[in-house]
């Protein structure tokens, strides 16, 4: 009886300490969860100053391998990759940066940040890093980028990865492009705690479960910060000029193996969109995931990752040390180192 009173007792201790942190402290949470998928994924936090902008990004994994860059979507940043970076880090030399206007790398004020001005950006940073050749997988906003960058880079990009990826205008809307345009308040960006629920709930066909308190703090800490300039970016990715056709006119100059990989349910790009990408890039590969959202390597991570091994395996990469040459040069150059 003595026994169990004491065991009793000291899960009521663990549980109250459990609850103290978690309405006390929830940043310490929140920071120490990133802490950990960080050293999971054997990645840490650098910076580097690139042409004016200051770059934070995460780099790690496998370093004698090749380079794979992850190219993160609208609202999120380096640390938002789930199960999907550590899967890789075994076998990859990982890069994966906040692309200006998200996460610690701030917005270039008065300038755009289309798939095009961030895909040069991008262009900048990978020379200052001395990056050869590499994998390109770009999510949602982030495969727009990359399927900017590669078109305008081909010669560096062995493979590229395209998850729900933005840059083309499908006959039907999705449901949540109609709601955000009917209401500009049902954008992707959020700042209280409703709205990070009403964000997970279009993005995601399974949401995580997250207390109270972690969304509270997310709201205050990442997403009012930053509602106001993700506010006009989304607004020049869906009507700017090219806005939502961002890269279907620069498809055809995409001639690495490539892979398309969206959800069936996906609430924000409508899936057709995976068919327009699929026929644009020649002899590209296309799986329409089912029970999937938006955030297909966190909705269907397992199946994700499958797709993506099979890939990746199925075509090798090419040697590192190679001339690089975009399409705008006129002679061939080195990367810089």
């Amino acid at each position: 009886m003595r026994r169990r009173s004491i065991i009793l007792v000291a899960a009521g201790v663990i549980l109250a300490s459990g609850l103290t942190v978690l309405y006390g402290f929830p940043g310490a949470l929140v920071k120490g969860s990133i802490i950990a998928e960080r050293s999971l994924a054997n990645v840490s936090v650098h910076n580097r100053n690139v042409v004016g902008i200051d770059w934070s990004y995460l780099e790690g994994g496998n370093k004698s391998g090749p380079t794979i860059v992850l190219l993160h979507g609208f609202g999120l940043n380096k640390d938002r990759w789930g199960p999907l970076l550590r899967d890789l880090s075994g076998q990859f030399h990982i890069v994966a940066p906040d692309l200006p206007g998200f996460g610690a790398t701030p917005a270039v004020e008065g300038q755009s940040h289309g798939a095009r001005a961030q895909a040069e950006r991008l262009a900048e940073f990978l020379n200052e890093l001395g990056i050869r050749r590499f994998t390109l997988l770009g999510f949602s906003m982030g495969g727009g980028v990359a399927a900017d960058y590669a078109s305008r880079h081909a010669d560096r990009v062995d493979r590229l990865i395209l998850l729900s990826a933005y840059g083309v205008r499908t006959v039907e809307e999705s449901d949540g492009l109609k709601k955000y345009k009917q209401d500009r308040s049902n954008g992707i960006y959020f700042k209280t705690a409703e709205g990070f629920d009403r964000v997970m709930n279009v993005a995601s066909e399974n949401p995580p479960f997250l207390p109270g308190p972690i969304k509270e703090y997310i709201a205050k800490n990442i997403g009012a910060p930053h509602y106001s300039m993700h506010k006009r970016i989304l607004e020049e990715m869906v009507f700017g000029d090219p806005g939502l056709d961002a890269v279907r006119s620069r498809l055809g100059r995409l001639t690495m193996p490539a892979l398309i990989l969206f959800g069936n349910h996906d609430r924000i790009i409508n899936p057709e969109a995976a068919g327009i990408f699929h026929r644009g890039i020649r002899g590209s590969e296309m799986a329409i995931l089912s029970d999937c959202g938006h955030m297909v390597y966190l909705d269907c991570a397992a199946e994700t990752n499958r797709h993506i091994e099979d890939f990746l395996t199925e075509h090798k990469a090419a040697s590192s040390d190679q001339v690089v040459r975009s399409d705008s040069d006129n002679e061939p150059k080195k990367a810089q180192p």
